[in-house]
């Protein structure tokens, strides 16, 4: 699992390893479909090449299939930096 912050992309990329663990190469037709567990934490670009979160806080999958062989990254999306503040007040 990584920690995303919810005002930045993640761009990610796949690598293919067979049973044993060595690495396969992807020729150009093997192309990944890349989605989420849960599309209410934001949008994979067309290019399937990064994530966007929406601002939703909470973890979410990221999966990548070619055919029958897939793939998934948890994704912790916590808060980004501050951008304002809050004043709060009461009478003593």
């Amino acid at each position: 699992m990584i920690n995303v912050k919810d005002d930045t992309v993640l761009n990610f990329s796949i690598e293919a390893d067979d049973k044993f663990g060595n690495p396969v190469a992807l020729d150009a037709s093997m192309v990944p479909l890349f989605t989420l567990s849960d599309d209410s934490f934001g949008t994979i670009s067309p290019d399937g090449t990064s994530f966007t979160s929406n601002g939703k806080l909470g973890v979410v999958q990221l999966q990548a299939a070619i055919g029958e062989v897939k793939g998934v990254l948890d994704l912790n999306i916590v808060a980004g930096a501050a951008v304002s503040l809050k004043i709060n007040a009461s009478q003593a």
